[in-house]
């Protein structure tokens, strides 16, 4: 595979993949930020990132602090957001999805001072990983190129819209759910599509449901996912 760099490219823990491009024009670099699930690092999603077939991006995927999580046991594990228990109706943890925001504006702010244009910035995720990027999209005072949120929901909707940033309303957005996910129900992925449309004004939002997969990732979704990165940030 691509070489591999150690570390988020900003500070952080994760890892980079750089992108194949090549040339010097600035205005064609782009990145892909992509953040893991509960319990996951960088390492775990490296692999994927060339089955999106866009090897013109950089991969930044930076890795979690690790903290104690009250639906994960006892140890500390890498994740996001403390999950104090996965029913809908349960309280969030405020704090820590505001933190793990404040570190991806973070990524984007080197990135953009790296020289890459923000209309050339994709942020995605998957579970709760994908909850910190669509908490991003509604956040984020930079508009950005795309966002993707694979097998997730939107956390903290009672703050919006009070607290959105109107930046991201028109940047597309790519909500992706298994039909038999058993962790984050796609019932909560498509009430999060609706709710950012009806609530928040997002009016590019792409969702796509995938029969009989469960709360993983599978090789159509992959597809899917390349083809809407090559038409929202093309080569």
């Amino acid at each position: 595979m691509e070489d591999r760099q150690g570390g988020d490219g900003h500070g952080g823990a994760g890892m980079v993949i750089p992108s194949k491009l090549r040339g010097d024009d600035p205005s064609r670099k782009s990145s892909l930020i992509w953040l893991h699930g509960l319990g996951d690092t960088a390492q775990g999603w490296a692999s994927a990132m060339p089955m999106f077939q866009v090897p013109y991006m950089r991969f930044v995927l930076p890795t979690a602090s690790s903290r104690h999580v009250r639906v994960a046991g006892p140890f500390p594990v890498p994740a996001w957001s403390d999950i104090l228990d996965l029913d809908e109706n349960a309280p969030e943890d405020r704090e820590g999805f505001l933190g793990s925001v404040q570190r991806i504006q973070s990524i984007i702010d080197g990135e953009i001072a790296s020289g890459v244009l923000p209309s050339r910035i994709a942020v995605g995720g998957f579970s709760q990983g994908g909850a910190v990027a669509l908490s991003v999209m509604m956040r984020s005072r930079v508009t950005l190129g795309a966002f993707i949120g694979a097998s997730t929901w939107l956390p903290l909707r009672d703050s919006y819209p009070a607290e959105l940033s109107e930046a991201n309303q028109k940047t597309p957005l790519l909500v992706l759910h298994g039909d038999r996910d058993g962790v984050v129900s796609p019932r909560w992925g498509q009430m999060s599509a609706d709710f950012v449309k009806s609530s928040c004004g997002v009016s590019d939002v792409t969702v796509k449901i995938y029969r009989g997969m469960d709360h993983s990732a599978c090789p159509e979704e992959f597809v899917d996912i390349g083809n809407f990165l090559r038409k929202a940030i093309p080569e």
